[in-house]
């Protein structure tokens, strides 16, 4: 049986999903695996299975390897009839993860810092295409909370991100005000 097939058998169970599965499951070679398994452990139906609970950390541990994998690989969206998100819908629910913690930062300050690294290294170990993607995909739109974009500002220090940083602002100071 494979890693899919598992995980789809478990989605229709109303049987416990030991922990150990979801751990497995999630170091899955296969990113269409890895792209069912983000589905479904945003079900509520699944997660609740799943024993324990999962806790941010283990949220948090599967998506970024997740979101990495779909931003560099890119699967075409065309193309794409399976549950992988393609480089600009993990940009978005990197963004979406990001700004859920954001709601309780005094709690979840630890993983936003981890996000912060992460989408710092993100943006300086690749290429022009995938950086712009990340301006667009995720930094212009948090940006647009100053308390944020004042939480990045640390960016301006360094010679590559201070370019991330800065488009990113260039988009919010200029758009359009309502």
């Amino acid at each position: 049986m494979t890693y899919l097939s598992e995980i789809l058998h478990a989605k229709n169970t109303t049987h416990p999903i030991p922990y150990k599965e979801f751990e497995k499951w999630s170091k899955s070679p296969s990113l269409e695996d890895l792209g069912a398994l983000f589905v479904l452990i945003f079900d509520k139906s699944f997660y609740e299975k799943i024993n324990p609970f999962l806790s941010i950390e283990d949220y948090q541990g599967f998506l970024l390897p997740y979101f990495k994998r779909c931003i560099i690989e890119n699967i075409n969206g065309y193309e794409n009839t399976t549950d992988i998100s393609t480089r600009y819908e993990a940009c978005w629910e990197l963004l979406n993860w990001f700004n859920y913690l954001w709601k309780d930062q005094e709690k979840h300050g630890e993983q936003l810092l981890e996000i912060k690294k992460y989408i710092a290294d993100l943006y300086e170990s690749n290429d022009a295409e995938i950086r712009v993607a990340i301006v667009n995909g995720i930094l212009e739109h948090l940006f647009e909370n100053k308390k944020i974009r004042k939480f990045f500002s640390d960016w301006k220090r360094n010679p590559m991100l201070h370019q991330a940083y800065e488009e990113a602002c260039m988009f919010f100071d200029y758009r359009p005000k309502e």
